[in-house]
């Protein structure tokens, strides 16, 4: 049991170790899948900024819901779509909401810029609202960050 019952000892803790190596990256892969996009983030954060998340939020200039889209917006989205086509009643569903900003983005910004995607979604917008956009945006990853 002399010098191999040490060799052994220290074989199994290596091994421990490596299992622990293994666990923990495991673990941050795992981390690394859950992280949000930047472009998510972006989005929560446009959503913050515009409804604080209230589905049936309503504006100054005729825009409601949690992206606080107008009667012009959804007309765009339907001029350039080829195939489908939005209500205006569809503003308020959130998935809807989100279905005409993806698709306008798409078209126009594919490359998902955020700075271009903000003046797509609020053209006449001063740079203090993308300031605020980009303000909620730290918070949104800065909560991510303290929660994992």
């Amino acid at each position: 049991m002399g010098k191999n019952a040490a060799f052994d000892k220290r074989e199994g803790n290596i091994q421990k170790s490596g299992l622990k190596e293994k666990s923990e990256i495991k673990n941050q892969k795992s981390k690394i899948k859950n992280q949000k996009s930047e472009w998510d983030v972006f989005v929560e954060a446009l959503i913050q900024v515009e409804s604080e998340g209230n589905k049936n939020a309503v504006g100054k200039a005729n825009d409601v819901g949690i992206l606080q889209l107008t009667p012009v917006y959804v007309k765009e989205c339907n001029r350039l779509s080829t195939d489908k086509q939005w209500k205006l009643s569809e503003r308020l569903l959130p998935e809807k909401s989100l279905e005409m900003f993806e698709f306008m983005n798409s078209v126009k910004n594919p490359e998902h810029n955020i700075y271009k995607a903000i003046k797509i979604h609020n053209p006449n917008a001063p740079q203090s609202y993308t300031n605020k956009v980009l303000v909620a945006m730290k918070k949104i990853i800065n909560n991510k960050i303290e929660k994992s």
